[in-house]
């Protein structure tokens, strides 16, 4: 998996250009994932963390989604973080509301649970 990885980054980029991966999602929680990525990669590899002030409250407080169960969605809502994050470059004139990404998160939940 992580050759495969280190392929699709040598498709979209030199490696030379990257000084940092960060990885989200359950797989990068199997112990010793991140160092063989940082091994085949050659680069340092973290573990994403969720410090987004906008997709936070997204994130029930109370047990439902409290680790483990709430590591299937890790991925998804990096995927969000990223999108939000890529949003907040443009300018516009409205915020991105919550019940928009309540709605994101609420589909994501609804393929995961068809699938898995």
């Amino acid at each position: 998996m992580c050759q495969v990885i280190k392929e699709n980054i040598v498709q979209m980029t030199a490696l030379a250009e990257i000084d940092l991966f960060i990885i989200s999602g359950g797989v990068s929680l199997l112990d010793g994932f991140i160092e063989l990525l940082e091994a085949v990669l050659g680069i340092p590899v973290r573990l994403a963390r969720i410090g987004n002030q906008q997709i936070l409250p997204l994130i029930p407080k109370d047990n439902t989604l409290c680790p483990p169960k709430c590591i299937p969605y890790l991925t998804a809502l990096g995927v969000i973080c990223k999108a939000q994050a890529v949003r907040e470059m443009v300018v516009f004139d409205t915020p991105l509301s919550n019940r928009f990404l309540t709605r994101i998160v609420n589909r994501v939940k609804q393929v995961y649970q068809e699938y898995f």
